[in-house]
């Protein structure tokens, strides 16, 4: 509609129809975040009941898994229904989302401490045995087996019980796979939050909800694995966030523009508040120097060699592959990490 002074009005109809759309958006937004919260405190109560109902008397052959009472069931799946209906949402929502993931950590994760009477896996009390021959002597001896040529772990160990005044790591290694996962589940949250991988919210949280749900190989106990497993990802953290090449986050850019009605031009342009886009600022900016990155990144990876016997090689020669692939800026920092691990083998 156009006034007798020239100026353009949208037309009342215009206007209304844009007013409902906004009310139904708001509506419909507010409406999955209440079902979704009903269904997560639902989940929580239906955990807790079913946990007061299992029985380890009678475990079989199969485990904790037969033994789990529908209730408990229910409560997974109220859990997963909720985060689906949150990931749906217009908008992200950070602390419900995180709250989404701890619920999930202490399902899986914290059920086995409160119903068996001692910490699961015979082998963890082989790692027990070498943190106790640490604090007893207060030195290593290499020839009594292989864990002692790597000793991180345990001298780390055997010095947190001796300032926290803990006589025996059986105190706290039930709960270990549940303090570890979340470190996990922290850490990866962390490594793809890299602008150069332009990974949507969305993606972010599913990628940790994935994770918290499927990492079942158990190399969460109390051992060097699990620690071992939080500083490799540490190493990628690293490298992702100070080293990443503006060649890898344009590669990224052209797959995502593959996937969708975008070109990489508009994925790193379109600012639609609602919309569930890629990170829009462009190639990765570090607030640090490359120096700074590497001196931090190659300590990490120091700590890791004297953890774990295996986890080093592996995450090196990751790395190579990345560099290989244009998707770091320094190449020679795999043969310096091999050169590393190596170095403390011989």
């Amino acid at each position: 509609m156009i006034t007798s002074l020239g100026f353009v009005l949208p037309s009342t109809s215009a206007a209304n129809r844009q007013s409902k759309a906004e009310l139904s958006y708001r509506i419909h937004s507010d409406l999955l975040i209440t079902v979704s919260d009903a269904l997560l405190a639902i989940s929580v109560i239906f955990w807790a009941m079913g946990v007061n109902g299992i029985d380890v008397s009678i475990i079989g052959g199969f485990g904790l898994v037969p033994l789990l009472p529908v209730v408990y069931l229910l409560a997974i799946v109220f859990l997963v229904i909720s985060a689906a209906m949150l990931l749906s949402a217009p908008e992200p929502s950070t602390k419900r989302l995180a709250f989404h993931v701890a619920a999930l950590l202490l399902m899986l994760y914290g059920t086995a401490p409160l119903v068996y009477a001692e910490p699961r896996y015979a082998w963890l009390y082989k790692q027990i045995g070498v943190v106790q021959y640490i604090k007893l002597h207060g030195n290593l001896n290499s020839s009594i087996d292989i864990y002692q040529n790597w000793p991180g772990y345990f001298g780390l160990a055997a010095w947190f019980d001796r300032v926290a005044g803990i006589n025996n790591p059986l105190t706290y290694a039930a709960w270990a796979q549940l303090f570890f996962e979340t470190l996990f589940c922290l850490v990866i949250k962390y490594v793809v939050r890299a602008k150069a991988l332009a990974l949507t919210w969305r993606e972010q949280w599913l990628t940790v909800f994935i994770f918290a749900g499927a990492n079942w190989i158990a190399q969460d106990y109390l051992s060097p694995q699990a620690f071992g497993f939080v500083l490799s990802m540490g190493v990628f953290a690293l490298a992702l966030h100070g080293l990443e090449s503006t060649h890898s986050y344009q590669l990224f850019q052209k797959i995502r523009s593959r996937f969708s009605n975008h070109s990489p031009s508009a994925l790193m342009t379109e600012t639609g508040s609602h919309r569930d886009s890629a990170p829009r600022s462009g190639p990765p900016i570090s607030i640090v120097s490359d120096a700074e990155v590497l001196i931090g990144l190659l300590l990490v990876y120091s700590v890791l060699v004297v953890v774990h016997e295996l986890s080093p090689y592996i995450v090196a020669i990751q790395i190579a592959v990345l560099a290989f692939m244009r998707r770091l800026r320094r190449w020679w920092i795999a043969p310096a990490m091999m050169a590393i691990a190596i170095g403390y083998l011989v």
